[in-house]
This record gives C-alpha cells, structure tokens and sequence, in this order.
C-alpha cells in the first residue's frame, strides 16, 4: 500500500499539468453523468423543436414520462431532452429531478443539480434531429422565431394546514332515572247483584168453612 501511495505521488509530481487536467476531465465527467441523470415530466406537456412555444409540437409527453436532460440554456428555463430516438425541448418548470429523496423542479434546481449549459444553434439541431419531420422544410420560416424567455415562475410552496385543536365533545351528563316500579291497579270488584226475594204466598184454601149457624138456644 505505502509503495503505491508513493508512486502515485512520484507521478503527480513529476506531470502536475497531466495530474490536474486528469482531475478536472474526471470532475466534469462526473458532473455529466450526474446531470444527465432520469427525469421525469409533472404534467402531461408538448415536446417541441426549440426553447419556446412558437416552435412545432414534436410529440405529447404523458404526465410521469422519463427523460434524459442533455442541458438547459443559461437562464434554466428551457431545457434540452432525449426520450428514446426523440429530441426536443422542454419548459424546466415541467421537469422534476429526485434529489435528496425530493422532487424538485429544474427551473429552481438546476445549477444545484448541476446540469449543464447547452446553446440552441437551429440549422444545427433541426439537421441532426428533424429532417423527417413534416415542418422540416420550413426551416427557413421557423428560423426566423427567436425564442421568449418566459416568465419566471416560482414555485408553488406547500404549506400544512393547521392542526386544529378540536376538543373532544363529551355527551351531556344525565341522572340515571329512578323508575318506579308501577303497582298493579286493584281488580275491580263485580257488583254485587242481589236476586229479588221471593215471598212466600200461602195457596189458597180450596175448602170454605161452612158459616157458622146462628143458633138460638131452645128454652124450656
């Protein structure tokens, strides 16, 4: 380990011009490779064939669609990308980049992010890339379109909502209800109906008494 360490020293000191471009080739590939990293569309959008909306529709990129950023013009609000066999550009403000286990915007985060600043010479891109395209021809028509800066746009911050203190509603306290046991109403009690007392008749006498005789004593 200590003889590689030294030779390695031995080499640097002997071709430090050879040492430092080594390190700055390394470096900036590094950086390439990083910035030409996946990244991915946050909303449905155009894929067109310059750094602005005056230029031709290309192709319709889904929300979520990934693409490779090749490099942004200098103020970041376009962007150069690859998708397969297709070129164009894109607004930076619909693409977002995983960094630091966020989503972030190119527009906002490309110098952090470290992507690369790339120039749009038209005769030289539309000759590389869209000959077979229908507007091809045109080029001398398209060409003509220098391209708008749009607007900076800052992002949208997201806030949480406040939490709020909501008190638990507690049910209104009631007595428990003293129920009374209900006492049985008392049965009624049937009239007493009282049956007509019969007289007793006494039947009629079938034999009359013969009256008696008025009789006067005889005298002597």
């Amino acid at each position: 380990m200590k003889h590689q360490i030294k030779r390695i020293l031995n080499i640097a000191t002997t071709t430090v011009p050879g040492f430092i471009a080594a390190i700055v080739l390394s470096s900036l590939g590094s950086s390439a490779a990083y910035a030409q990293q996946q990244a991915y569309t946050n909303k449905s959008v155009n894929l067109r064939a310059g750094p602005s909306k005056d230029y031709p529709i290309v192709m319709r990129l889904p929300t979520g669609a990934g693409v490779i950023v090749m490099g942004c013009i200098d103020n970041y609000h376009w962007c150069d990308v690859s998708m397969g066999d297709n070129r164009g550009w894109l607004y930076a403000g619909n693409i977002i980049y995983a960094y630091q286990g966020n989503h972030v915007p190119v527009l906002t985060y490309g110098t952090v992010i470290g992507i690369g600043i790339t120039p749009f010479v038209f005769g030289n891109y539309w000759d590389s890339y869209y000959t077979n395209y229908p507007w091809y021809p045109q080029r001398q028509y398209w060409s003509n379109r220098p391209y708008n800066q749009p607007h900076y746009v800052r992002p949208a911050v997201v806030r949480r909502a406040p939490v709020a203190n909501v008190q638990p509603v507690r049910p209104p306290s009631t007595a428990p209800v003293q129920v009374r046991p209900v006492r049985p109403a008392p049965a009624a009690r049937a009239p007493q109906v009282r049956a007509p007392q019969q007289r007793s008749v006494a039947p009629p006498s079938t034999q009359r008494s013969a009256p008696s005789a008025h009789v006067s004593p005889v005298r002597p």
